[in-house]
């Protein structure tokens, strides 16, 4: 699901003036069910950067970095619970559920990822690592239906992949010096276990097969429709397409498998239905979840096909 969006210097708010966007684009026709900042327990979010959505359960769980919680809505938003540093958990920065109801969780400054099971509960966590050098500092992490978990390398051009019940790990790496070293921000699956990772330099995503093998890589960065300014957060929409949160402008682009430019959609605010630094988003049954870091707010869309 990135960096986050720190203090603007000059340079960055002249460059956010010159890529900022202020349109909705029609195509996508999504409708405004809720947003959720202020919680029911009397506080706020804070700080939140990533966002899953349990396929089984619809529950939403929000990574809240700033109060070193996990937070567990309903499909509804309303607050189910919050998991802190009781559970083990730090600074929460994304999280991902798996097909058992397994919670996987990175953390800000950390080299493992903490698991919990369905209810709660601590499991031995997951550790990969890129060589003998350094600890990795993990980012966004998917896991699919397989319970393979692939988990962002923010320290180095890489995607971990973890699978079977020996928790084997390989990599995803950049193998070309030909552009911009990556700068991992998310990683997604598909339904038929295509790897889509989204990179904030250089071309912004590469598509790859399940073994490795380099499909194509697509995404520019410029102040067109269909390029990028900064994007971070990826998810596969219900059409099979692919979903990218773009921060900087304030929008999310859609592209075809292929690659192929869809739309954009967003308009720039603070007010329901708008969006202002937007940082990860998900699915549930037919709507779209969207976690902003501006705003510390959570929204949810409803999807065409839904109604």
């Amino acid at each position: 699901m990135h960096t986050g969006v720190k203090a603007l210097s000059l340079v960055t708010v002249l460059f956010l003036f010159f890529y900022h966007s202020d349109g909705y684009c029609s195509d996508a026709d999504l409708r405004f069910l809720f947003s959720v900042s202020r919680l029911t327990d009397g506080t706020n979010l804070r700080d939140p950067s990533g966002l899953d959505v349990s396929e089984s359960t619809g529950d939403i769980f929000v990574a809240d970095t700033g109060s070193h919680q996990l937070r567990i809505f309903s499909a509804d938003g309303v607050l189910l619970r919050s998991v802190g540093r009781t559970a083990g958990i730090q600074s929460p920065f994304d999280v991902a559920v798996g097909p058992d109801g397994d919670v996987y969780i990175t953390e800000m400054n950390a080299s493992q990822i903490t698991r919990l099971d369905s209810f709660g509960r601590l499991l031995p966590p997951l550790i990969p690592k890129s060589s003998e050098g350094p600890p990795s500092l993990l980012g966004r992490i998917f896991v699919d239906a397989a319970n393979t978990v692939y988990v962002a390398d923010r320290s180095g051009p890489r995607v971990f992949v973890i699978s079977g019940p020996e928790q084997t790990v390989r990599k995803i790496e950049q193998t070309t010096d030909a552009e911009s070293e990556w700068k991992v921000q998310d990683v997604t699956v598909d339904a038929k276990g295509t790897v889509y990772i989204v990179s904030s330099q250089g071309t912004a995503v590469h598509v790859y097969r399940r073994d490795g093998s380099h499909i194509r890589s697509f995404g520019r960065h410029g102040p067109k429709d269909d390029e990028f300014s900064f994007p971070v957060g990826a998810a596969i929409g219900p059409d099979g397409n692919l979903w990218i949160a773009d921060s900087f402008r304030h929008e999310l682009k859609v592209f075809t498998p292929g690659g192929r430019f869809l739309f954009r959609w967003g308009k720039t605010g603070m007010d329901d239905g708008e969006l202002f630094y937007p940082v990860d988003i998900a699915f549930g049954k037919e709507i779209l979840y969207v976690l902003e870091k501006g705003a510390s707010r959570l929204q949810a869309f409803e999807m065409p096909g839904r109604r």
